[in-house]
């Protein structure tokens, strides 16, 4: 029996370990540019007991936390991942199972927990204020959703759905 779906389960064996490994690095690096650097960013930024309770040491913190280049590290992570993903995505792209298993499972799950922690900052650390930072971060992490989404529908619905069903029909 050779079908499509079997080549692609037997591809998998193929696929170089370092390219499973870069896209584990890369989904973690999204996920560290998502949530650990802006959510970071916006509640020190804003804690009273640091910059008031804390003395020195807790003005230095708040200093280096409201610094532009800590966004900057965000976006860079961001970036990083995301263009590492889709130099994988360009090679894997026709073996849906890989694509779903390590890019678009990974980087939806990381993308939409990142959007839900920038709400929840939002609506508890910082009182409901949008600011600038909340805003880009809201935008990014919601828009790389959308899309996860979006390939998410086509791999799964539309191509592997449909792999599977000319596999079964054999």
């Amino acid at each position: 029996l050779k079908t499509r779906y079997i080549d692609m389960l037997l591809q998998l064996d193929t696929v170089p370990k370092w390219h499973n490994i870069l896209a584990g690095v890369f989904s973690w690096l999204l996920l560290a540019g998502y949530l650990v650097l802006p959510g970071t960013f916006t509640s020190i930024r804003n804690s009273r007991t640091l910059s008031e309770g804390a003395g020195k040491a807790g003005k230095v913190v708040v200093k280096a936390a409201q610094n532009l280049p800590l966004l900057w590290l965000a976006g860079f992570c961001c970036g990083v991942a995301s263009v590492g993903m889709l130099f994988l995505c360009r090679i894997w792209y026709s073996n849906y199972k890989w694509m779903l298993d390590r890019i678009i499972w990974p980087s939806l799950t990381n993308s939409a927990i990142g959007f839900l922690t920038t709400i929840i900052n939002i609506y508890t650390a910082r009182g409901g204020h949008w600011s600038v930072t909340a805003i880009v971060t809201a935008a990014v992490t919601g828009g790389y959703t959308t899309i996860m989404l979006v390939l998410l529908l086509a791999f799964d619905i539309w191509g592997m759905r449909k792999i599977m069903k000319e596999h079964n029909d054999e």
